[in-house]
C-alpha cells in the first residue's frame, strides 16, 4: 500500500520552526570535537549553491533578478557562489527570492570565524562515527535527517542534506547524538599560499594589495577582499624589468632604499621644472612623485618598507612641478610627455590635473596625449578629488586632462577600504575604473563648512623622502589636517602612511598595467584598456548598465583577473596527456622566455624537464613557468589524472523500500579520463540480486536491512587490476499493509498490520499472521465521516487489535495506523 508521509512532514515542520527560532536567539556555532566554535555571520553576504545543470551564466541571471544594484560575487566552485552587497535590505530580498527558486539547492548566510577565516556552509556534512557505533545507529541517523551518503574514506564520510536544509544545524544535531567523533559542515574554507605574502615591513598596512579586514592606519579596518588581489597576481608575475612606467610628478628620490637607482631610469633632461634639468629628484616636502612611484614599483621581499604592485618593473621619474609646488607651463607638460614616450616609457602615470571640467583646456596637452597613444603608450590619469558626496551632496567633476575622453585613455577614480566609492571621487560617465585609496578627507579641507568626514584622513602607505622632509614627519604646510603637524608615522622616515586621493588610485592601475605588459609586451594600449575594464570587479552596490556606472566606471581593478585574461588571450596551450599511468611529457607552445621550468603535484616527479613519472594516484597538475632576463611568468595549473581510477560518489538511493528495484551509477573523481570497466558488490548479498552492467547496476531488494554497495573501476593505467573500492550505505526498510476483517463489520473488527504482499483478507486468526518486531509499537485512530475522532489506541504491541463496533452507526469510517514511521490508511465499513 502506498506510503503516506503527512505526519512526518508535520513533525519536520515543527522541528524546523524550533531550529529557526533557536537560531535567532543563539549565536551560530559548530562542534570541533567537544568544543563549540562560534561563527560570525556576514550581514550582507550569502552563500548560494545552485542545482546541478545551472551554469554560471544562468546563475548570474537568477542573482540579478533579486538585485537592482551592483553586487560582488566570488565563486568557490562551479555551482557555489558567495554574493555580497552593501545593503542588508537588498540581501534579505535576494535571500527570499533565491531560497524558493527551484534552480537553487541551498541559500545560507556566509560565516567566518572571529578572526575572519571563511567558513561557508553549503549542502554537505563531514562525519566520523565513534568505533562503537552500530550499523543500525548509523543508518538510523542518516534516515532521521534524510541525508544522502555520497562518499566514504578511511578518515571520514560525506553526507549531503536535502534541498533547502541547513547543514550547520543538522551537523550539530548529529554530533549531539553522542555517536560521533566529529560532525561538521563541509566548510568552504581555503588556506593561503604563505609565500605570496611579501616580507616587507609595512605590507600588512597595504590594504590596496591585500585587504583581509585587518586594522591599519588610525585604527581603521576594511572589508575582506576589497583589494586588487595582488598576492594572487604575484603568483603569475612580479613584473619585467623591460617595462618602464614614467611618473610625471614632483620627482623621485635618488637611490631610495626601497627604489634604488637600479630600478629607475633616470635620464638627463628629465626635469622640466626649476633646478637642475638633469635631476628629477624632489625638493622640500614634495613627496607626491615618490609616493606614486612607490605604489607602482617599490622593491618587494627586501625586509623593509612596502611592496610595489609591479616590483620588478622600472620607474622613469619626470619632474613637472616647481620647488614651490606650482606647475610648469602647458607647453612644458607636452614636452615632458613627448620626452617620456621618446625615451621608451611603456606607461605614463599622471596623478595630477587642472581644476577645470573643460575637455579641451590645453590643446597642446591633448595633442601630446594623442602622440603618446600613437606610439602605443598606455596613458593613465587620476580623475581628481573634486567631490564631497556625504556632506555636501556634491558629485564633483573630472579634471583636465583626465576628462579628454580620448578612446584608450584610462581615467581612474577611487574606491575605499570597504569597496565603496570614496567620498571625494567624482561621479561621472568619464570614470573608466576605480582603485583603492583612502575613504574621505577631514571636514576642513577645501570645503570648510560642509566637506569631509570626521575621523577620516589620508591613510595609504608608500615611500617618502628620507630624513625630515616629505610627508613624514607630517609637514605644517600640508593642506590636509588632521593629522597634526610633526606626526611621525611610521618611525622609519623613508616611508609614509599619509598618501591618498585619486593620486594613489592612478599608480595602482599603472602598476597593474605594468604587470600585464610584463606578461604580454605586445598588448596595445587599447588591449590594456579593454582587459582592465572587462575584468574589474562590480563593487559598491551601484547599478552597472552595460557593465559600467558613473560612480565606479567598469568597477574596481583586479590585478589577478587582468593577468588571467591577458594569459588567456595569448592562447598558450600545454600539450601532454590528461592521464599519466607511468610517465608523461608536456610542452608549451611559443613560451615567452628563454627557459621553461615546471612545478607539479605531489603524486608526480619530474625527470627530465617536462617529463613526469607517477608516484601515486589521484588528481594532479603540472604548471609551467617561463623565465628570462626580464622576469618570470607562471601559467595556471594544468590538471591531469595520475594512476588508477577512483570513484568520487555513487548516484542512487541511500534508502529504499523492500521488494523494490534500485538503480545506481558511479561518478568518477575526475572528468579527465573514462573508466574501461567497473565492478559492483553488495555486502552482504542476503538474498538480494545485483545485476552488474558495468557503468551502472540494478539491485532487486528482497530483504530489509543495512547494506554497503561497493564499486571500483579500472582504466588503461590499472589493467588488469581495478582501482580502490568506493562504498556507500543503503538502508532497505520494510513496508507494511493494513488489513481490516471482517469488512463490513457488524459488532467487531480486527485491524492488523503485516509486511506488504501478505494475502489473507479473511484474517482467520491473529496467530497465523507474521509477528512484528518484539519491541515495536504502533498507534491507531478511527474517524467517522464527519472527521471526528471515534477511537484512539496507542503503543499497541503485536500485529493486530480488535475494535468493538457494536454501538457504532452504520457507515464508512477511516482507519489511520502509524507504525515504524509509516502512516497506513484504510476504510472500515459498519453494516448490520
Amino acid at each position: 500500500m502506498k506510503r503516506v508521509f503527512l505526519l512526518l512532514i508535520i513533525i519536520a515542520g515543527f522541528s524546523f520552526m524550533h531550529l529557526s527560532s533557536a537560531a535567532t536567539e543563539e549565536e551560530k556555532y559548530y562542534y570541533a570535537f567537544e568544543e563549540r566554535v562560534p561563527l560570525v555571520e556576514k550581514e550582507n553576504t550569502l552563500l548560494v549553491k545552485f542545482a546541478d545543470g545551472v551554469d554560471k551564466t544562468k546563475a548570474r541571471e537568477l542573482i540579478k533578478i533579486g538585485i537592482s544594484s551592483g553586487y560582488k560575487e566570488k565563486w568557490h566552485n562551479a555551482h557555489t557562489v558567495e554574493i555580497a552587497v552593501d545593503s542588508k535590505k537588498t540581501i534579505n530580498a535576494l535571500k527570499t527570492k533565491l531560497k524558493f527558486n527551484k534552480e537553487v539547492y541551498t541559500c545560507q548566510p556566509f560565516y567566518t570565524l572571529k578572526d575572519g577565516l571563511d567558513m561557508g556552509v553549503s549542502d554537505e556534512i563531514l562525519i566520523r562515527f565513534l568505533p562503537e557505533t552500530t550499523d543500525e545507529q548509523k543508518m538510523g541517523l542518516i534516515k532521521t535527517y534524510d541525508l544522502e551518503l555520497v562518499k566514504t574514506t578511511k578518515i571520514y564520510q560525506k553526507l549531503k542534506v536535502k534541498k533547502g536544509a541547513d547543514a550547520l544545524e543538522i551537523a550539530n544535531k548529529i554530533y549531539e547524538s553522542g555517536l560521533m567523533e566529529f560532525s561538521t559542515p563541509g566548510f568552504i574554507s581555503y588556506p593561503e599560499l604563505h609565500q605570496v605574502i611579501p616580507n616587507d615591513t609595512y605590507f600588512g598596512n597595504q590594504i590596496t594589495c591585500n585587504n583581509t579586514g585587518q586594522t591599519f592606519t588610525d585604527g581603521h579596518s576594511g572589508t575582506n577582499d576589497a583589494d586588487i588581489d595582488a598576492p594572487e597576481a604575484w603568483e603569475i608575475t612580479n613584473g619585467c624589468s623591460d617595462i618602464v612606467v614614467a611618473v610625471l610628478d614632483e620627482g623621485v628620490t635618488f637611490n631610495h632604499p626601497d627604489l634604488p637607482n637600479s630600478r629607475q631610469v633616470r635620464l638627463n633632461g628629465s626635469n622640466f621644472a626649476d633646478g637642475n634639468a638633469n635631476d628629477p629628484s624632489p625638493t622640500g616636502n614634495m613627496n607626491h612623485g615618490n609616493a606614486c612611484a612607490g605604489v607602482i614599483a617599490a622593491t618587494m621581499n627586501n625586509n623593509q618598507g612596502i611592496a610595489g604592485i609591479a616590483p620588478e618593473c622600472k620607474i622613469m621619474p619626470i619632474r613637472i612641478f616647481n620647488s614651490d609646488g606650482s606647475g610648469i607651463l602647458p607647453e612644458s607638460v607636452a614636452s615632458a610627455i613627448q620626452f617620456a614616450v621618446d625615451n621608451g616609457a611603456n606607461i605614463l602615470s599622471n596623478s595630477w590635473g587642472y581644476k577645470t571640467s573643460d575637455q579641451n583646456a590645453h590643446p597642446i596637452i591633448k595633442t601630446a596625449i594623442n602622440y603618446a597613444l600613437s606610439h602605443n603608450c598606455v596613458v593613465i590619469f587620476s580623475a581628481g578629488n573634486t567631490a564631497r558626496h556625504s556632506s555636501c551632496d556634491d558629485n564633483g567633476y573630472v579634471e583636465f586632462p583626465a576628462n579628454v575622453n580620448i578612446s584608450g585613455v584610462i581615467t581612474v577614480g577611487a574606491s575605499d577600504r570597504n569597496d565603496n566609492q570614496s567620498d571625494y571621487s567624482p561621479t561621472n560617465s568619464l570614470i573608466d575604473i576605480v582603485a583603492p585609496s583612502h575613504r574621505a578627507y577631514p571636514p576642513e579641507v577645501y570645503y570648510p563648512y560642509c566637506g569631509g568626514i570626521n575621523g577620516e584622513t589620508l591613510e595609504m602607505w608608500s615611500i617618502d623622502i628620507p630624513e625630515n622632509t616629505g610627508y613624514n614627519p607630517y609637514p605644517a604646510d600640508a593642506d590636509t589636517h588632521p593629522p597634526t603637524t610633526g606626526e611621525i608615522l611610521p618611525n622609519n622616515l623613508a616611508y609614509t602612511a599619509r598618501f591618498g586621493g585619486t593620486s594613489h588610485s592612478c599608480p595602482v592601475v599603472a602598476g597593474v598595467a605594468a604587470l600585464m605588459l610584463s606578461v604580454d609586451p605586445d598588448l596595445s594600449y587599447m588591449d590594456v584598456f579593454d582587459i582592465l575594464t572587462s575584468t574589474a570587479d562590480k563593487v559598491g552596490g551601484h547599478t552597472y548598465t552595460n557593465g559600467k556606472c558613473n560612480e565606479m566606471g567598469y568597477g574596481r581593478v583586479n590585478a589577478h583577473a587582468a593577468l588571467l585574461e591577458t594569459i588567456d588571450q595569448m592562447n598558450f596551450t600545454i600539450s601532454g596527456p590528461s592521464l599519466i599511468c607511468t610517465s608523461g611529457t608536456f610542452t608549451v607552445n611559443n613560451p615567452p622566455g628563454t627557459t621553461v621550468s615546471w612545478n607539479e603535484s605531489s603524486n608526480l616527479t619530474e625527470n627530465p624537464t617536462g617529463t613526469f613519472s607517477a608516484n601515486g594516484s589521484g588528481s594532479g597538475w603540472v604548471q609551467p613557468t617561463f623565465t628570462s632576463d626580464c622576469g618570470y611568468i607562471t601559467l595556471p595549473r594544468n590538471p591531469v589524472w595520475v594512476g588508477a581510477p577512483q570513484i568520487a560518489s555513487i548516484n542512487g538511493p541511500t534508502s529504499t523500500p523492500n521488494n523494490n528495484w534500485a538503480y545506481y551509477t558511479p561518478v568518477l573523481e575526475s572528468e579527465l579520463w573514462s573508466a574501461t570497466d567497473y565492478e559492483w558488490i553488495l555486502n552482504p548479498i542476503n538474498g538480494n540480486s545485483v545485476y552488474d552492467y558495468g557503468n551502472y547496476c540494478d539491485i532487486a531488494f528482497y530483504n530489509s536491512g543495512s547494506y554497503q554497495l561497493l564499486v571500483r573501476a579500472k582504466n588503461n593505467c590499472s589493467d588488469p587490476n581495478f582501482g580502490p573500492y568506493y562504498g556507500t550505505g543503503i538502508y532497505v526498510y520494510e513496508t507494511y499493509s493494513m488489513m481490516v476483517a471482517p469488512n463490513p463489520a457488524t459488532t467487531e473488527a480486527t485491524i492488523s498490520i503485516m509486511p506488504s504482499g501478505f494475502e489473507d483478507a479473511t484474517l482467520k486468526s491473529a496467530s497465523t499472521q507474521p509477528t512484528l518486531g518484539e519491541n515495536m509499537e504502533w498507534d491507531i485512530e478511527v474517524y467517522d465521516n464527519m472527521q471526528s475522532l471515534k477511537l484512539k489506541k496507542q503503543k499497541l504491541k503485536g500485529n493486530s487489535t480488535r475494535i468493538n463496533t457494536q454501538s457504532w452507526k452504520e457507515g464508512v469510517y477511516m482507519v489511520r495506523v502509524k507504525y515504524n514511521d509509516e502512516i497506513l490508511t484504510g476504510k472500515l465499513i459498519v453494516k448490520r
